[in-house]
């Protein structure tokens, strides 16, 4: 088979595989009453909700971007931000935690800047420890303000235990992430 030919038919492929994708994720969408809500914003919340994610993105790339940077001092940053959005795209289909899209960061970080296969795993690992460090301290500072608020606690004992589980929720990550070391 030609490259051409074979190209094409495996550009044709992903197409396809993309196609069924989004039928899948949106069979069972209730899209009237999406359409109706996305109907209700004003424009400037809907300005607003893309600022934040187009935010979030460029921020979620420039830790990975940093990390990368150890290995590869030359790699440009705008394309890894398109790759990050692939990743959370194919994140996105995956059934259970919304995790799948990182063997595409490391295929990518191989293929096109020629990253070994060991740096590539590597700095896609250290980059989702760090996001799991940072989700962990945000529900530990999230279940502070729900104890401070006083929301689970009706006496001392609910209390104490419960202080008792945010510091195991905070101290575990970063006591394995280190541990490690």
């Amino acid at each position: 088979m030609k490259p051409v030919v074979r190209k094409w038919l495996l550009w044709m492929l992903g197409l396809a595989l993309l196609g069924i994708l989004l039928w899948w994720a949106l069979r069972k969408a209730p899209l009237a009453e999406i359409w109706a809500t996305i109907q209700e914003l004003q424009l400037w919340e809907i300005a607003v909700i893309l600022a934040v994610n187009l935010f979030l993105y460029i921020l979620v790339t420039l830790r990975w971007w940093i990390i990368v940077q150890a290995e590869a001092k030359r790699l440009p940053y705008f394309p890894l931000l398109g790759v990050r959005v692939a990743v959370f795209g194919i994140s996105y289909f995956t059934l259970g935690p919304q995790v799948g899209g990182e063997p595409l960061q490391v295929f990518l970080l191989q293929r096109k800047y020629g990253l070994s296969f060991t740096r590539a795993v590597a700095s896609v690992l250290l980059d989702k420890l760090l996001e799991f460090l940072v989700d962990f301290l945000l529900l530990g500072l999230g279940l502070t303000a729900v104890l401070r608020a006083g929301i689970l606690t009706e006496n001392s004992l609910q209390l104490t235990a419960s202080w008792v589980g945010l510091l195991f929720l905070v101290l575990i990550p970063p006591h394995s992430s280190f541990s490690s070391l």
